[in-house]
């Protein structure tokens, strides 16, 4: 009968000692490079994680501020909000339309600084935000300027297109594209007025807000559509007549 032996605490250590080896560069190389090799795998995927999170919040930033004007329209007779008129504060030139809904979507509170209302920027490309003066930074978005824009004293408009409009007088809420991703900073405004003036920081496409309140992402052809539906006339001067 085989007897059963005890080993001693040292012998046990003597044993682990000798099972112990130290890697060698070969083998470290070996595994940083297979880290490596998961990284670069990983990466893509996590970077268009990014981007789907950074298009979702931007979306949900353009329906909240849909809603906001829907309730300025109701709170103003059904007036769209303008897109720009004059005002003493030289700060906000070019982008009246957000003060417009300052009452709605940030209690009313202004920024005088670069810490800009997060619901009027969209994380997909912060370098666009409209630069007024340094370090007056303001929205990427930008509001079609066909909606209402004041150009000299109330109410006097920029031009018979660009009067201010109703809600309740366009027939085709749907197809009225009212905020866009805009190319604010590198065009020195807030608002746009045709599909050239947008950022198509989405794969290749720009998110849109509607009268209506929806909120699509749409490529350049789509774009370029819904920004001439906006007035009652397109960019190259043909009638549209979407408001009665």
């Amino acid at each position: 009968m085989k007897k059963f032996e005890c080993k001693t605490n040292q012998q046990l250590t003597e044993g682990l000692k000798m099972k112990k080896t130290k890697f060698t560069l070969i083998e470290l190389l070996v595994v940083i490079a297979i880290i490596a090799i998961i990284a670069s795998m990983l990466l893509p995927a996590l970077n268009k994680a990014r981007m789907k999170a950074q298009e979702a919040t931007c979306k949900n930033n353009l329906k909240n501020l849909g809603s906001a004007i829907i309730i300025y329209t109701n709170d103003n007779a059904d007036w769209m909000p303008l897109d720009r008129y004059p005002h003493s504060n030289w700060r906000l030139t070019n982008v009246y339309w957000m003060s417009s809904l300052y009452p709605y979507v940030t209690k009313g509170q202004q920024w005088l600084n670069s810490n800009t209302a997060p619901i009027f920027t969209c994380k997909s490309n912060e370098n666009e935000r409209y630069d007024a003066a340094t370090p007056y930074l303001f929205s990427n978005y930008m509001y079609s300027n066909r909606i209402g824009w004041f150009s000299g004293t109330p109410p006097v408009p920029y031009s018979a297109d660009t009067k201010p409009k109703k809600i309740n007088k366009c027939k085709k809420t749907s197809e009225c594209a009212v905020i866009a991703d805009g190319k604010a900073k590198t065009l020195a405004k807030g608002d746009y007025d045709s599909f050239l003036d947008m950022d198509y920081r989405h794969s290749s496409q720009v998110n849109m807000l509607f009268a209506d309140g929806h909120v699509s992402k749409c490529k350049s052809i789509e774009a370029n559509i819904y920004a001439r539906n906006t007035g009652n006339r397109d960019i190259s001067g043909n009638t549209i007549n979407i408001w009665q």
